[in-house]
């Protein structure tokens, strides 16, 4: 619903971030960190970072071309052969200079259903709101600039 609905893919990328993290042995190579590299991608472009957003949507590009076989709700579910053709042309507009363009995620009639269901749970504010667009810059960043700093530290 927030990738596809409003666009608020930051919102999206929390969500999706959350609920890696709470799968079993969660690791970079899970493919919802395609997803959420996917999310973060758009975000960025959507702001006008097309380079944080070209360099973040190539890698999500690749993430989606090692999804493994055994993640079967991944093939079944939503049809990855179109969200690469949706990440290459995106990647070419912004080659291009072309302004921002959505795309819906292809999932199946199953999965557009159950979110059809869990859309009353939810608040969705209007895609091109300020508040969506620029929604990072709304939220307590301080746990995010302390762990970058702590980061910094350790590797110098």
């Amino acid at each position: 619903m927030y990738f596809n609905d409003n666009q608020d893919y930051f919102e999206c990328h929390e969500v999706l971030e959350e609920y890696w993290k709470m799968q079993d042995g969660f690791s970079k190579d899970h493919p919802l960190t395609a997803y959420i590299l996917l999310a973060t991608g758009m975000y960025h472009w959507r702001r006008g970072n097309v380079t944080g957003a070209s360099r973040t949507m190539n890698r999500a590009m690749l993430r989606f071309r090692q999804i493994a076989p055994e993640f079967d709700v991944y093939h079944d579910e939503v049809a990855i052969d179109e969200i690469l053709y949706h990440i290459k042309n995106s990647l070419d507009c912004m080659q291009s200079g072309d302004c921002f363009n959505a795309f819906p995620l292809p999932v199946s009639p199953a999965l557009l259903a159950a979110a059809e269901n869990a859309k009353s749970s939810l608040i969705l504010l209007p895609k091109n709101s300020e508040s969506v667009i620029h929604k990072h810059m709304q939220r307590d960043r301080s746990d995010i600039l302390l762990q970058r700093e702590e980061k910094k530290k350790g590797s110098s």
